[in-house]
């Protein structure tokens, strides 16, 4: 026969004379612990997002002291960097000028089309004497592209790029193209474009950033970036650009050239890097343009 029951001198609960305590106390005793256990990890995750957010602070703080410890050394990076800031608002400010016109042209359009439900009747016509046709002049024939003259020296610190943009197959020139010069990698860059006779010139930075010498003069030194330059497409033509070879293609026969935009690949189009000699002030650079696969004048 089991001994009998006996009650809990804490709650007076009936325990077994198998358990090994009071089921009810343990149970009250357990959910204390489990509700400190939650109040410490809440209060351990606060303490966590609080130092993260003191981390973030102190290394924002920090890199902003960097700066200006940069800005002490080398005045010139503050306008250089105020200037490129400038540069990028500029161009965003004109894409969304381009944006607004295209919509509002849209809606004129749309308002347009918008059939009319009644339409007067028109009056009736009258016989009128056609006035007699002056003939005109023909326009003169455009003349196959040539290299623009050599521009002067550019000033203090520029280096100065011209040369002349046209078809690989007509040999003329490609006016309103739009030449785009920038570092490798960058989005941003300097723009310029081409003329009646395709000729372009463009002026770039020779030297970007500062260098203290051990005697405290300040010199400048040369851009580590290579440089490259991109043609923005132009209807008719392949998306990219070839450099002029030597001898170019104005001088070389029909079937030569044939042979050179038939075997041009579209990886060969890509953003071309510019190379010169590092004390060159003045950088020709002819550039040409590949007419889309089945567009070429026989």
């Amino acid at each position: 026969m089991a001994p009998p029951a006996v009650p809990c001198p804490r709650c007076d609960f009936p325990v077994e004379y198998e358990q090994d305590g009071c089921p009810r106390c343990q149970e009250e005793r357990r959910n204390k612990i489990f509700a400190r256990l939650k109040t410490l990890g809440c209060i351990f995750a606060v303490i966590l997002a609080l130092a993260a957010w003191q981390h973030r602070r102190i290394l924002i703080a920090w890199q902003e002291f960097m700066v200006e410890v940069e800005y002490a050394r080398y005045p010139a990076l503050r306008k250089q960097r105020a200037q490129a800031a400038d540069q990028a608002a500029f161009e965003a400010a004109e894409a969304a000028a381009a944006r607004e016109v295209a919509q509002r042209a849209a809606s004129v359009v749309v308002f347009t089309t918008v059939p009319v439900r009644s339409v007067p009747s028109a009056p009736a016509a009258t016989a009128v004497t056609p006035e007699p046709r002056v003939a005109q002049e023909p326009a003169a024939p455009v003349e196959n592209a040539t290299p623009p003259p050599e521009p002067a020296p550019p000033g203090e610190n520029h280096r100065r790029f011209y040369g002349v943009v046209y078809d690989a197959s007509t040999l003329k020139p490609i006016a309103g193209a739009e030449l785009k010069f920038m570092m490798t990698g960058a989005e941003n860059g300097s723009r310029v474009m081409t003329d009646k006779f395709g000729h372009y010139q463009i002026d770039l930075v020779k030297f970007t950033s500062p260098d203290v010498q051990p005697n405290g003069s300040i010199a400048l030194i040369p851009v580590a970036a290579p440089m490259v330059v991109a043609v923005t497409p132009v209807d008719g033509y392949r998306v990219g650009q070839l450099e002029d070879p030597d001898p170019p293609l104005r001088e070389r026969s029909r079937t030569a050239r044939r042979r050179i935009m038939e075997e041009t690949s579209d990886g060969d189009l890509g953003p071309m890097p510019l190379r010169y000699r590092s004390n060159a002030v003045i950088v020709p650079l002819d550039l040409v343009l590949l007419p889309k696969r089945g567009k070429v004048s026989q």
